[in-house]
């Protein structure tokens, strides 16, 4: 699969409704063909653990139900093999869940009244490499002989953007990766982005997009509440129920 034809994979897949109506939510995953030329393939979700060579590019839901509204955008650290905001689908062995805690989390921020007007939300990450363990991903990282990740991060992001562009979608980014200091990959890809967003080449799909991040993290109840230096993660953050707010990033 060429680069313009798993661009256009991904278009689609932002311009559908969910297709199995069990579930909230449907992603796209990609497999790496590690061949002279390495390239991208768009693959169906698997109900089999991870694979090496497997990666989800996005996890996206839309909301008939809001006749016109913005398209959040949060990006996380690293993915899952979650298919889906929530629901369950049947395998060999049962039914399974087809999300995780962080998806799930996510997927509730629909019910704040500071995302009401959200039409479409899509999760993706500062790496596509599934793996539930993030301090697993940096030898992941060192070991990778695919596409380059920095490529893959900035044409992901670039294709969302430009769906809601020709969706009319105002658009908000949440970025929800968490401390940087605590994973190198996690510093880098936070370069990215906004190497990404202050680059003047992508005016085209950055003006006028708002880049927020939540306000707290958790504490303890005995410690006053303060902003996190960082973005903080959904997990480990006070929900937006929970009295916690969008602000700028950084």
């Amino acid at each position: 699969m060429t680069r313009n034809s798993w661009k256009t994979a991904l278009k689609e897949a932002l311009e559908r409704e969910d297709p199995d109506q069990k579930l909230i939510g449907h992603s796209i995953f990609a497999r790496v063909n590690n061949e002279s030329s390495p390239s991208l393939e768009i693959v169906p979700a698997s109900s089999e653990p991870a694979k090496p060579n497997e990666l989800r590019l996005l996890l996206t839901h839309y909301r008939p139900e809001i006749p016109k509204g913005d398209h959040v955008v949060v990006i996380g650290m690293n993915p899952s093999n979650a298919r889906a905001f929530s629901g369950r689908v049947q395998t060999e062995s049962g039914w399974v869940p087809a999300t995780d805690q962080t998806a799930l989390i996510v997927g509730g921020w629909l019910r704040s009244a500071k995302l009401k007007n959200t039409q479409r939300l899509t999760m993706m990450n500062l790496v596509p490499i599934i793996d539930k363990d993030s301090d697993a991903v940096q030898q992941r990282i060192n070991d990778w002989t695919g596409p380059n990740l920095e490529q893959i991060f900035k044409e992901t992001l670039e294709t969302i953007l430009e769906s809601s562009r020709t969706s009319s979608q105002n658009v908000r980014i949440i970025c929800a990766w968490g401390s940087p200091a605590k994973h190198a990959w996690v510093e880098q890809g936070q370069k990215w982005f906004t190497d990404f967003i202050n680059c003047p080449r992508n005016h085209h799909v950055t003006d006028g997009i708002l880049v927020r991040r939540l306000k707290f993290k958790k504490i303890p109840d005995t410690e006053p509440a303060e902003p996190a230096p960082y973005p903080p993660h959904p997990i480990g953050s006070w929900g937006l129920n929970d009295g916690n707010d969008l602000i700028p990033f950084p």
